[in-house]
């Protein structure tokens, strides 16, 4: 029988109810006659499994194709873009070169600095050491006290003359007085 057949097509996603995705008119054909016929679909909102298409006949509503049956497929929804993974990737990137900046900076400074180098380390201590000697510092004592300080720290100052005058007002500071640095000293 020679006609022209008109067929729903239908998509059911996850066992749910069937839903409409387009129609196909078809141009009288002969019999035995087959054609080929391409439908555009929208893209789908999110991924799912266990999806298949129905074809159903418009005038009809006789089931001519059921995916069920045999052709169940899954959906991947695509993502837009790999701007995120991207911007990750870029992120990383940023950071690696913004740490590798920085000790290459630390560096040229301990450099500029002279406390980068171990030779200039050595060469100060062999300055220290020219000659082998090393020279103990001696006290001194003069005979009479200076003219700025008091009566108390001039008699300390006599009484202990390995002592300098920052370290007896230490003890002082300390609440000693001159009698218990006395005892002290015999103590010892």
């Amino acid at each position: 029988m020679n006609g022209a057949a008109s067929f729903i097509i239908k998509s059911v996603i996850n066992d749910g109810i069937p839903s409409e995705v387009g129609r196909i008119e078809t141009k009288e054909l002969a019999i035995g006659e087959s054609d080929w016929f391409t439908i555009e679909l929208e893209a789908f909102p999110s991924a799912t499994t266990g999806m298949y298409y129905l074809i159903v006949d418009n005038e009809s509503s006789e089931n001519m194709f059921d995916g069920a049956v045999e052709d169940k497929f899954n959906v991947k929804v695509q993502e837009e873009s790999d701007s995120g993974s991207m911007a990750l990737i870029l992120a990383i990137v940023a950071i690696i070169a913004i740490v590798l900046l920085a000790l290459v900076v630390i560096l040229i400074k301990r450099g500029q600095d002279g406390t980068g180098s171990s030779s200039d380390m050595y060469e100060d201590e062999y300055e220290d050491e020219v000659d082998g000697k090393v020279y103990a510092e001696l006290p001194t004592h003069s005979d009479s006290p200076a003219a700025n300080v008091d009566p108390t720290m001039a008699k300390a100052l006599d009484l202990f003359p390995q002592w300098s005058q920052a370290e007896i007002q230490g003890y002082f500071d300390q609440g000693w007085s001159i009698e218990a640095l006395q005892d002290w000293v015999k103590n010892q």
